[in-house]
């Protein structure tokens, strides 16, 4: 094997360790930041790298223990990773601004407790029912998801840590609305600003306004499965009115006639 190709190899070795050092690390809370810094800094050196080895297919198939594609195997792992934490940051801002959203109603503070005393789905009826306007947080344990209600109807839902590829951004991906890449751009440059990412991604061109509903509906319908599969949730409902417009608004009747339809078809298939 040629010295300039073992070199490359190494290169190409010493990259797939660096990949596997930080998507091992352990992130802590009072580091989230720095662990993010080192994320986006790891990737720019990963990129000047694989940009010095200029590397076509053929010169790649030569190399012993690499792989053709690995280059860009690595560089979309990291690409994916990094969109993946950074879309991790904006839910958890947008989760905390949610509260802040809402107007309290004088005297009527809300309720909680847990969903094995009231089943989930009995509750958001009756806040369909009743016309409740408010927030209701739902922690299933891994997760925080909440829902704003206005007159009874759904008009927004979010979660502080949606599971892999339940996110608006990599549901916009996975449906062809904004390549990884664009996103990743958009991101960097998005950082920590008040607002949704989807109407930010609208209001740039990125993405049209029916791939954006197209997402919302597959972001709600996720929501909803994971709710109605919960256990031992706890649940609080503060009333308020919403000080801001609707990012989506749906009748919660029919996404829980439309939740058990999809669960029912689901379970004739596994049996």
């Amino acid at each position: 094997m040629p010295t300039h190709d073992s070199e490359l190899a190494a290169l190409l070795g010493a990259c797939r360790l660096l990949l596997r050092s930080i998507l091992s690390r352990t992130r802590t809370e009072d580091d989230a930041g720095g662990w993010t810094v080192r994320l986006r800094t790891a990737k720019k050196h990963v990129d000047k790298a694989i940009m010095s080895l200029s590397l076509d297919e053929d010169a790649v198939k030569q190399m012993q223990d690499v792989p053709a594609g690995e280059v860009d195997r690595i560089t979309a792992s990291l690409t994916a990773h990094l969109v993946h934490d950074l879309l991790a940051e904006v839910d958890r801002e947008h989760s905390a601004e949610v509260d802040e959203r809402m107007a309290p109603v004088r005297d009527r503070d809300g309720f909680h407790g847990y969903n094995w005393a009231i089943p989930l789905p009995e509750l958001m009826g009756f806040l369909q029912v009743q016309q409740k306007s408010g927030v209701l947080r739902v922690n299933t344990g891994g997760e925080v998801i909440s829902l704003v209600f206005d007159g009874g109807d759904l008009i927004h839902a979010s979660s502080d840590n949606s599971p892999p590829g339940m996110r608006l951004g990599e549901l916009l991906v996975s449906q062809s609305a904004i390549d990884m890449l664009r996103l990743e751009h958009f991101l960097l440059r998005y950082g920590a600003a008040p607002g949704r990412l989807g109407d930010a991604l609208e209001a740039a061109g990125l993405i049209t306004k029916a791939a954006l509903r197209r997402a919302l509906d597959s972001q709600v319908a996720g929501i909803f499965q994971r709710l109605f599969h919960s256990r031992d949730a706890y649940y609080a409902f503060r009333e308020g009115h919403s000080v801001a417009g609707p990012q989506v608004r749906r009748n919660v009747c029919q996404l829980l006639l439309e939740t058990c339809r999809v669960r029912d078809e689901s379970q004739r298939k596994s049996a």
